[in-house]
């Protein structure tokens, strides 16, 4: 699967590999940041000590570091967008 990690110091990667290999064994919360595309955080970020929280899209106080895939329903999928324009979208 495709996806984009976004790190504390935002820097902006893309990773292709199992859902299963970056989502680990944490628990997850999501937002929609646009029509076809979500941000997945670790529940656990909100609490670290040295947090960096960001807005994205329609996504607020994000804590870093997420990860941005597509979405179909219900369904994760690779996502679409390009490096530069979600490293446009952080704010």
């Amino acid at each position: 699967m495709r996806v984009l990690r976004i790190d504390r110091d935002l820097t902006v990667t893309e990773i292709d590999q199992p859902s299963q290999d970056w989502m680990g064994d944490k628990d997850w919360d999501t937002s929609q940041i646009d029509a076809t595309h979500e941000i997945w955080v670790e529940d656990d970020a909100l609490f670290e000590p040295g947090a960096v929280f960001v807005a994205i899209g329609n996504a607020k106080n994000i804590p870093l570091p997420a990860y941005v895939a597509g979405f179909s329903g219900e369904r994760s999928v690779d996502a679409t967008m390009t490096v530069e324009l979600l490293r446009a979208m952080i704010t």
